[in-house]
């Protein structure tokens, strides 16, 4: 019986640190997409893309959130 409960605290520690990664990953490319979309808006205010860039930089931002 020790051994079953020492085996679940092991695989319960094991999943909260698989979710603490989920997070930062999911984080980070949070910060990825705002990025791309500062530097989309920031070409197309300055005339050197169009509102494409911007429209999909906004659909990544958007599923990145």
């Amino acid at each position: 019986m020790n051994a079953q409960v020492d085996a679940d605290v092991r695989d319960a520690l094991l999943d909260i640190q698989s979710a603490q990664r989920q997070v930062e990953v999911a984080r980070s490319s949070g910060t990825l997409a705002k990025e791309a979309l500062s530097e989309a808006q920031q070409s197309y205010a300055a005339g050197v893309s169009d509102n494409l860039a911007v429209s999909q930089a906004e659909q990544k931002r958007g599923a990145g959130q």
